[in-house]
């Protein structure tokens, strides 16, 4: 009788591994204890299909750590001594390891086909996890399950680094002068990601991958305009995928000031369509220099931390690379959780934490914008302080720069001595030197520009 669970065996599916690298490691180590040093952060136990391979391995590190030879005898006592059960012939088997590879050479080799199959396997286990949440729907939202999911996956993958990072200084001070060759070679070459602005790109030498920027100001004074301009100018000309997370404006909206800006168009008159032939001119030029232009805007479903890392790893992977991610504005995140008015500081330093986080994770810098404080305006000087910092929490601590748009003539009005001019102060610089920078502020086309343009 044939019945479905009578099939042959090969017809059932096995959790990827390789045996034969999974020994030939083993084997390698038993022969050259040094070899330990070239997968020590690569391969741990749990990466061995066989748990007797686990069980082996984690007896060869006892002993290596302890500064104890392994080979096969002592690595046999380790064995005994850890309670593992002889019944499976142990020192019959490490003897045929220690036979089964001639040199250690190809060590490295072998870890990475082992860990390869681990990875594999904790892939396999936690697509099946996903698969049953996903069919209990326990009262889940998709979107949640979602980014746990790619919390789980990301999760392998901090594990699976087939290559560990070598941090040593032996390696460190190599880079660091190759670094410093290369600037000392092109003196006028910025180290990070150019605002657009030379000024402000002469104090900050620009915007450091992995590095959040928080761009602050009272409303009106200009935090979106001064941020999209960056991002025209990262997106034209330097050819980089930007990432645009509006909380507060729709796409439409920050397409239109784009469109305006580039073209050097009267928003006004772009918004209601009540263009002269020469606008209309501008107009076509502005969208057929844009039209190619990598700038991606989201402003629909995002509202957490959460959903912002899993939005910005998506854009990550469409474009292979991030130049700059802006959100817009940070007080608008919320955190894990709803939060209550009495710790939506503590929230608000969570979110911008997390921003930090995500910048080291794209590589690239984050402009985050936020609101200062009511109490800004009863002051003589009104010029922002880090203080001023909405339910700023950690923010001063996150934040690699913090960066103040201020227009005097906002507040002076026709009494502005200076109209026209917006000061960028930069009130926080890590490894930077503070200070204020001028810029032209064109309010017909929402634009700054650099004085000396």
């Amino acid at each position: 009788m044939n019945t479905s669970f009578e099939a042959p065996l090969d017809h059932l599916r096995v959790p990827p591994h390789s045996i034969e690298s999974e020994c030939s490691l083993l084997g390698a180590l038993l022969l050259n204890n040094d070899a330990h040093g070239l997968i020590v952060s690569l391969i741990k136990s749990r990466d061995f299909y066989r748990y007797e391979h686990q069980e082996i391995f984690t007896a060869i590190e006892t002993l290596i750590d302890t500064g104890k030879p392994a080979d096969v005898v002592t690595v046999h006592e380790q064995l005994n001594s850890n309670w593992v059960s002889n019944e499976r012939g142990w020192l019959e088997y490490l003897n045929t390891l220690a036979q089964y590879v001639p040199s250690a050479a190809n060590i490295t080799r072998y870890a990475e086909i082992v860990k390869d199959k681990s990875i594999l396997r904790k892939l396999i286990a936690v697509g099946d996890e996903i698969v049953g949440e996903a069919f209990a729907n326990k009262g889940i939202s998709s979107a949640s399950l979602l980014e746990h999911a790619e919390e789980k996956i990301l999760q392998i993958g901090s594990q699976g680094t087939l290559r560990a990072d070598d941090k040593m200084l032996s390696t460190l001070i190599p880079r660091f002068n190759q670094m410093l060759m290369d600037r000392s070679e092109n003196p006028g070459k910025l180290v990070g990601l150019s605002s657009g602005f030379i000024d402000l790109d002469s104090m900050t030498n620009g915007f450091k991958k992995g590095n959040l920027i928080v761009l602050a100001g009272r409303p009106s004074m200009g935090k979106t305009s001064l941020a999209m301009n960056m991002a025209e100018h990262c997106a034209i000309k330097e050819h980089l995928p930007v990432l645009v997370i509006s909380l507060e404006m729709t796409a439409d909206e920050l397409t239109t000031r784009l469109v305006g800006s580039v073209g050097r168009i009267n928003q006004t008159n772009l918004a209601t369509a009540n263009l002269a032939d020469l606008e209309w001119g501008r107009v076509a030029e502005a969208m057929e220099t844009l039209h190619p232009t990598p700038i991606e805007i989201q402003d629909s479903n995002v509202s957490t931390i959460g959903e912002i890392r899993a939005m910005a790893r998506r854009a990550l992977h469409r474009h292979k690379r991030l130049g700059l991610v802006i959100v817009d504005y940070l007080q608008l995140v919320k955190g894990s959780g709803e939060g209550t008015q009495e710790n939506r500081a503590t929230e608000v330093g969570n979110v911008s934490r997390g921003l930090k986080l995500l910048a080291g994770e794209l590589v690239c810098p984050i402009i985050a914008l936020s609101q200062l404080n009511r109490a800004v305006e009863d002051r003589p000087d009104k010029r922002p302080k880090m203080s001023d910092i909405r339910e700023s929490g950690s923010i001063e601590q996150d934040a690699d720069a913090i960066l103040f748009v201020y227009r005097d003539e906002v507040y002076t009005k026709d009494a502005c001595l200076t109209p026209g001019i917006a000061e960028i102060i930069v009130a926080k610089q890590r490894n930077g030197p503070t200070g204020t920078v001028r810029l032209a502020w064109q309010p017909t086309y929402t634009r700054f520009e650099s004085l000396c343009h």
